[in-house]
């Protein structure tokens, strides 16, 4: 497909996509309802209010956006079928899965209700609120190629307003140890490599560099980790204690890049990735030894995945490479969208949902991981362990 061809495909698709006649805000509320009570029928022992944990609180992507993006001019929207698919009724909330994203899950885990997002606008901010926008990076230029977008930095500017609120609501101790004992959970990072890792990388290009001195721009990796720590910092000056940090998966084998690089893993993209794993990872743990009461955990999504992807059949999958929405080879060469994709009759035998999201039933092994998995997973302690401090 030509990219102006692409580009309108996109368009109309963003176009449909910012009329809410399909679903109306009430029909959401209801749906996300439902589904709480649905899965706070089926928890296990293990899960629930027995834990230090008033709120969760999420900043991110697309992987953790809950909606935001439905509010905003940008070709990065999830808000039309075939997204939703298996979500109560089949309704499309804004999720880039066809489900459930990770952060519902550990919702349910924690025995809260599922994070509303911020550009809703409600008030019930008490156990909670999402800041993610799909498309959005650690860097500002992120993400610009689709249009609006909320980066780390505002994200986190969107924390402090909410935390006024808190104050006026509870006042200031209450709120204080709402803050400091609330989680915060952050994903974020793939944007920044694709966006800039790739620079033809875009929802409208097709093709794909092949001299690495496009793939590696100078300082990238340096400046991602410097202005990654530094929001950090940021929220534990605004009172956050116990952070959850995602590292960055493995992009260079998802549909996107199998897609464009003939079937294999894009390992080039892989090694730029592990890297700045090791640093945050590093980073962090130096954090957590200056910063007192501080609760940094890092979570290897990298590793996770990899092992998931390995190990596919093992986890129930039948499919590790090829989207279970989208088009052209590995269903890579374009996003999900309800003009041409083809979508797959079960979406939970696919590892990958679209060209670069994975499903729902992948988003819940790796929350179950995280959960209560070892060291090598999530360290120094896993999420079950962390909601007790």
């Amino acid at each position: 497909m030509q990219p102006a061809l692409k580009l309108a495909v996109v368009a109309l698709v963003a176009v449909l996509s910012c009329s809410m006649d399909r679903f109306t805000v009430a029909q959401q509320d209801k749906t996300l309802d439902q589904r709480q009570q649905q899965l706070n029928a089926n928890k296990d022992d293990d899960e629930g209010n027995a834990n230090n944990v008033p709120a969760l609180f999420v900043f991110g992507d697309s992987i953790v956006d809950t909606g935001n993006n439905n509010h905003l001019f940008t070709l990065a929207r999830a808000n039309y079928r075939p997204y939703g698919i298996d979500f109560v009724d089949g309704i499309p909330t804004g999720r880039f899965a066809d489900g459930l994203l990770p952060v519902d899950y550990l919702a349910i885990l924690l025995g809260l209700p599922l994070v509303p997002p911020y550009l809703d606008g409600g008030d019930d901010i008490l156990h909670g609120v999402c800041f993610a926008s799909a498309g959005s990076g650690v860097l500002e230029n992120t993400g610009h190629s689709y249009g609006q977008h909320i980066p780390l930095s505002a994200q986190i500017d969107n924390f402090v307003e909410v935390k006024q609120r808190l104050y006026s609501l509870l006042g200031e101790d209450a709120a204080s140890v709402l803050v400091s004992k609330s989680l915060y959970l952050i994903v974020i990072g793939s944007n920044d490599f694709f966006d800039n890792y790739i620079p033809t990388h875009s929802i409208i290009s097709i093709s794909y560099p092949n001299d690495t001195s496009e793939v590696f721009p100078p300082y990238f990796e340096e400046q991602l980790l410097s202005q990654m720590i530094q929001q950090l910092q940021r929220l534990y000056d605004l009172g956050a204690r116990k952070i959850i940090t995602v590292g960055v998966p493995a992009l260079g084998c998802v549909p996107y890049m199998l897609n464009r690089n003939q079937g294999q893993c894009a390992s080039l993209l892989n090694d730029a990735v592990q890297r700045y794993n090791s640093a945050l990872k590093q980073n962090i743990m130096s954090m957590r030894t200056s910063l007192q009461d501080a609760h940094l955990v890092y979570a290897n999504s990298f590793d996770l995945a990899q092992r998931i992807l390995a190990n596919f059949t093992a986890y129930g999958f039948k499919d590790n490479q090829t989207a279970c929405c989208g088009w052209g080879a590995y269903g890579g060469a374009l996003p999900c969208t309800p003009v041409i994709s083809n979508v797959c009759t079960n979406a939970s035998e696919n590892v990958f949902w679209d060209y670069v999201h994975p499903c729902s039933t992948a988003y819940h092994i790796v929350v179950r991981q995280l959960w209560n998995g070892p060291q090598d997973v999530i360290d120094p302690v896993n999420l079950q362990q962390l909601r007790l401090i």
